[in-house]
């Protein structure tokens, strides 16, 4: 099921305190937890020790990314009516920033936002990449560049009918200034094969068949499968 909302919980270092794993040479720490009680509220904080946690996770309060209603009707294409976010893509960067980049469904985009190493939002509204209001954009994947988290990439999916049996595209953007614009998106795929579309039988296949890493040499990735069964 999709989420109807996205939320993001994660761990913050200094004021933003960061997921940590002991080592054998420091010493023992309390762990924090928290948990949701049957009312779906934060229960009161746990305090255990490492060794009942060996991650040595904490979790701080939880921040909401995204809001949007929980409609959605039945599937016609790109004239479809969905009224929800979904879809979120998280990226931690070695400099403790955490970018976020989700779909909003309504407004067939996908958005970005990052937060600074304080939990804050860098930007005061979230920011466009896709720039097709029409075509519905899915499944981002996301990757933050290290240095300044200057350097932030965007793959996704789109739902172009470009005259094969399934719709499907393949997109990429990237952003230079940390976030605050993105250049025109990449068509990576420009087929008719549906790409995308991870076809497991000749009856079940899923959207979302796409990824996007970078190496260590600082290049960038991207493969997906199409409907039909190759992969790029």
């Amino acid at each position: 099921m999709r989420m109807l909302s996205v939320l993001i919980q994660f761990t913050l270092i200094s004021l933003l305190a960061a997921c940590t794993v002991p080592d054998g040479n420091s010493p023992a720490a309390e762990v924090t937890l928290h948990s949701k009680d049957e009312t779906n509220e934060l229960a009161p904080a746990v305090t255990d020790s490492p060794r009942a946690n060996p991650a040595g996770v904490v979790w701080d309060e939880r921040i909401a990314v995204a809001q949007g209603g929980g409609f959605r009707g039945p599937w016609r294409a790109n004239r479809s009516r969905y009224e929800f976010v979904d879809d979120p893509a998280v990226d931690l960067h070695e400099e403790n920033f955490v970018g976020v980049a989700w779909v909003d469904q309504s407004r067939k985009e996908i958005f970005f936002q990052l937060f600074e190493p304080d939990g804050s939002e860098r930007f005061e509204r979230p920011i466009k990449v896709s720039r097709s209001p029409g075509v519905f954009s899915w499944l981002p994947r996301l990757v933050i560049a290290s240095g300044g988290a200057t350097d932030i990439y965007v793959l996704w999916q789109e739902i172009i009918f470009s005259g094969g049996s399934h719709g499907g595209e393949i997109l990429f953007a990237r952003s230079n200034d940390g976030g605050r614009t993105f250049g025109e998106p990449i068509n990576l795929s420009n087929s008719l094969a549906g790409d995308g579309k991870g076809r497991i039988t000749a009856d079940y296949w899923d959207n979302g068949s796409l990824d996007l890493v970078r190496g260590r040499d600082g290049s960038l990735y991207a493969a997906w499968t199409e409907y039909d069964g190759n992969l790029w």
